[in-house]
């Protein structure tokens, strides 16, 4: 088993699926369970990560394990994204910066208001989220 788990794994980042199991309340027997999602374990920065890839089908959550593999394997290098983490951040918050900003530079609240209601109206009809959505 343990040379199933490594070889799945890649030595760094192990793909699987939850099991547990729970008594059966007709029966009384214990009965086992698996998760429909795939998750992934692995170490970044001394600290163990499980999370949720929130996908039932394997070959999508290879494909997100394998960018998981690609980002650590880039961070033990040295190579690092210095946009990762403006990246996740939703949309919303980058309109808010922008017209902090904008008021911080002398900009009117006419002025701001109506670059906040252009800028709501154009991502709304795009359905763009976060930053990776505008391309």
């Amino acid at each position: 088993m343990r040379a199933r788990r490594e070889r799945e794994s890649d030595g760094v980042v192990r793909l699987y699926q939850p099991r547990w199991s729970r008594v059966d309340p007709e029966t009384g027997k214990r009965r086992a369970q698996r998760s429909d999602a795939w998750w992934v374990d692995y170490r970044e920065n001394g600290k163990r990560v499980r999370k949720s890839l929130k996908t039932p089908f394997r070959q999508d959550a290879e494909l997100a394990r394998a960018g998981i593999v690609q980002r650590l394997r880039e961070a033990a290098a040295g190579i690092e994204d210095p946009f990762r983490a403006h990246r996740a951040l939703p949309l919303a918050r980058h309109v808010r910066a922008f017209l902090v900003s904008l008021r911080a530079k002398g900009g009117t609240r006419a002025h701001t208001k109506r670059r906040r209601r252009g800028l709501v109206e154009i991502l709304r009809a795009m359905g763009a989220k976060r930053i990776a959505d505008l391309d």
